[in-house]
């Protein structure tokens, strides 16, 4: 019961930030809201279904994710299953605020014949080579796009060196959990000492926070003390985030036909960046704060009509048709985890 008032409490947290940032785009749009309905709904139809359908496959490079983890833990899980797993992710993400996404997939896997502990550590593991890839490509773009994000970011460089410093802990934090079995026992030590007496006893937030680490570790010291293994991670990561970055490409196409004097890295380099700051943001399901970080950057490069224009087309494409799909996707999966049987 104490469990399921947190994720009440987290997901109550996440509704009020999203409230924030939903007033912030009214204050933003309150006088071009006309402009972009007739932008919005005068887009090129064929551009913008290549669009969705480039959008949709950031989820099948995250089902080879786990497919993959799960192969390298014995379980013979056919494909299929895991993009099933993968689609949950924006059901998940909407109706709890990202608060249900790892139960309902560590239950379903569960059903399919993988243990609940190695399922929340296989699920959790890609997010170290997510953040990294991130990271990464937000990096080289400012490596090599220098010039063009002076020239258009110069109020915003404390939040992209503040989001690249996050995420660069983040990872660093991710490869000691997963590789260290040292680290792990500090961590241990750390949250003993913190959360063991007091009026946080009761919580026993040390015990689960060990048990999290815990199986992460198991889930993925094998692959991170593998280079090779390392790099291939992260390059499908790499390829997984480029289909969201250059939907916002698609998107220009469909509504001008053009890019409007930017060229194509320039546009990757701020969608790279809006990914860079929106991890920073504390709201787990991002929506609300992908819209408003998304339309203050490329209203920095464009118009705020054509910003707000874009950024509606392309949350339609990565995150609102997902979540029409992963309905369907729900209800098969409900089908599926009445056979008891596992994979073959």
């Amino acid at each position: 019961m104490e469990k399921k008032s947190k994720k009440v409490l987290k997901a109550l947290l996440n509704f009020l930030l999203v409230l924030v940032m939903l007033g912030i785009l009214y204050y933003i749009f309150k006088d071009n809201y006309k402009e972009i309905i007739y932008q919005v709904s005068n887009v090129n139809g064929k551009i913008f279904a290549v669009a969705v359908i480039v959008g949709n496959i950031y989820y099948f490079f995250d089902a080879y994710v786990y497919w993959s983890f799960l192969r390298n833990e014995g379980h013979k899980i056919n494909f299929l299953r895991c993009i099933l797993t993968s689609y949950l992710s924006p059901f998940f993400n909407v109706t709890t605020f990202g608060v249900g996404i790892k139960p309902a997939q560590v239950a379903y896997l569960k059903r399919k014949g993988v243990d609940s502990g190695k399922a929340f550590g296989i699920l959790t593991a890609p997010y170290v080579f997510s953040r990294t890839a991130i990271a990464v490509y937000a990096l080289v773009m400012l490596i090599f796009n220098n010039k063009f994000v002076i020239n258009n970011f110069s109020d915003t460089f404390g939040y992209i060196y503040g989001g690249m410093g996050f995420s660069v802990f983040v990872v660093f934090l991710f490869i000691m959990i997963c590789s260290s079995r040292w680290f792990h026992g500090l961590i241990a030590k750390v949250m003993d000492a913190l959360f063991s007496k007091g009026r946080l006893a009761k919580y026993k937030f040390n015990e689960r926070i060990k048990t999290q680490t815990g199986l992460l570790y198991d889930a993925s010291c094998k692959i991170v003390r593998k280079p090779g293994v390392w790099f291939k991670y992260i390059v499908v990561n790499l390829l997984r985030m480029s289909c969201w970055y250059v939907v916002p490409i698609l998107v220009l196409y469909a509504m001008n036909g053009n890019l409007g004097g930017v060229s194509y890295f320039e546009i990757i380099t701020t969608t790279a960046l809006m990914q860079l700051i929106v991890g920073m943001i504390p709201i787990g399901s991002g929506v609300g704060s992908m819209e408003v970080v998304f339309t203050l950057l490329f209203a920095a490069v464009y118009d705020t009509v054509t910003a707000g224009s874009c950024m509606i087309l392309y949350r339609l494409a990565t995150y609102y048709v997902p979540f029409i799909i992963s309905i369907v996707d729900l209800f098969v999966v409900e089908m599926d985890m009445r056979n008891v049987t596992s994979d073959e």
